[in-house]
């Protein structure tokens, strides 16, 4: 882990993997065909150079640091350059505002671009180990990757309410702040006029980290 780091991800810790093939194992009665893997062919006594007990681990340049499972909708972070699974980095900026999970830096902007690269990467290793399904999958297909780009812009509400959302993702005051499911109009400290941001108040905020780029955005201040 890189110097800094969040405690949470460090503690992430790289599990065995667990590989999965599409050869059906015996079954009996109403049960459904099996899922062959690791353990249980080790379960079963089977010779330790057995197909299934042989199979290599996912490289760790393809598992994200949040999750520890093989990409499956890789984004890069516009801000930072780093790369995670889209679901998991877009929760942890939820949760804990726009910061790096690595390395807990306040980013810019929390706007997250595919990394088409790591996903060719990915393909490329699910094409050279036919029948078997990366830990954490429940499919061996690579969905199309999300519209979701982190910046949670809202365009049936304004671009400046966008601006104001994407600003509270980012910053943990804010959150504790503008409740989610009030109307931006209703924030604390903001003032509004016909759908535009007029004027914001938040000197006694105790406001850190960085102010997004989309701050300009917001031309009627």
């Amino acid at each position: 882990a890189q110097p800094g780091a969040n405690p949470d991800v460090r503690a992430m810790a790289p599990s065995k993997r667990r590989k999965t093939s599409a050869a059906p194992e015996p079954t009996s009665g109403n049960a459904t065909q099996g899922v062959r893997t690791r353990r249980s062919a080790s379960a079963r006594g089977d010779l330790p150079d057995a197909p299934d007990a042989d199979l290599e681990d996912e490289p760790e340049v393809l598992l994200c640091p949040i999750t520890r499972s093989m990409f499956r909708d890789p984004v890069v972070l516009f801000d930072s350059g780093h790369t995670y699974e889209r679901s998991a980095v877009l929760a942890h900026f939820r949760r804990n505002g726009g910061k790096d999970p690595l390395t807990r830096r306040a980013l810019s902007s929390t706007k997250v671009m595919t990394n088409w690269a790591m996903r060719n990467v990915v393909q490329d290793w699910l094409d050279k180990h036919p029948g078997v399904t990366p830990d954490g999958w429940d499919s061996r297909e690579l969905p199309e990757p999300s519209k979701d780009d982190g910046t949670r812009t809202f365009d049936d509400e304004g671009e400046d309410v966008g601006v104001l959302r994407t600003w509270r993702a980012m910053c943990p005051e804010l959150q504790e702040r503008w409740p989610e499911d009030e109307q931006p109009e209703d924030w604390e400290g903001v003032t509004m006029e016909n759908g535009r941001v007029v004027k914001l108040a938040l000197g006694g905020f105790g406001l850190t980290g960085a102010v997004p780029a989309e701050i300009g955005q917001l031309t009627s201040l």
